[in-house]
C-alpha cells in the first residue's frame, strides 16, 4: 500500500512589495514601503496589515527613514539629502555631490547647486570642466576630503568649512 502525504507549500516565494488587496499563501515574503521584510506564517486574507503578527513575521525591520538615510532605485542604502524648510524647523538643507563620471572624469554641474540655505557635502574631487560654478546664496561648502579642480567657483554669502 502506498501513502501520500500532502505537504502543501514548503518554499519561500517573494512576492515583491506588499499589497493589503491581495491574498497571500504560506511562506510569501513581502517588503513594505521602507523596504522591511516579513514573511506570511499562514494564509493571509485580503486586507490584513503587515502588523498583524497572526499572520506576518517580520524579518527585517531595520529601516530608512527618508530623512537621514535613504533606499536609492537599486536598493542600495544613501544618505539622504535634506531640503530646507523653515516652517518645519528643518535647519539648513543638506546635499552630498555623488559621483558623476563622464570620459574618465568626476564631473559636477551648475545644476549640483540647486538650492540655498544648503549645506553641500563635497567627498570627492570634482572637475568643473573650465566653468564657473556659482554657489546659491547662504550656503556652506563641507569638505569632507574633496576639492574642485579646472574651474572657478563664485560664492554668494558663502561659508567654506575644511
Amino acid at each position: 500500500m502506498e501513502y501520500t502525504k500532502l505537504l502543501g507549500k514548503v518554499t519561500l516565494t517573494c512576492d515583491g512589495k506588499h499589497d493589503s488587496s491581495k491574498e497571500y499563501d504560506r511562506l510569501c515574503l513581502v517588503y513594505d514601503e521602507q523596504y522591511r521584510s516579513f514573511i506570511s506564517i499562514k494564509e493571509v486574507p485580503s486586507n490584513i496589515s503587515l502588523t498583524n503578527e497572526s499572520y506576518w513575521q517580520p524579518i527585517s525591520v531595520v529601516y530608512a527613514d527618508g530623512e537621514d538615510i535613504k533606499v536609492d532605485d537599486d536598493l542600495s542604502l544613501k544618505f539622504a539629502d535634506k531640503e530646507y524648510n523653515p516652517s518645519k524647523y528643518s535647519g539648513l538643507g543638506r546635499k552630498i555631490l555623488r559621483k558623476r563620471i563622464v570620459n574618465n572624469k568626476n564631473i559636477l554641474l551648475q545644476t549640483d547647486f540647486d538650492s540655498s540655505d544648503t549645506i553641500y557635502v563635497i567627498q570627492y574631487e570634482f572637475d568643473l570642466q573650465g566653468k564657473t560654478i556659482t554657489i546659491p546664496n547662504n550656503s556652506i561648502l563641507l569638505f569632507e576630503g574633496g576639492k574642485f579642480v579646472n574651474g572657478d567657483v563664485v560664492l554668494n554669502d558663502t561659508m567654506i568649512l575644511p
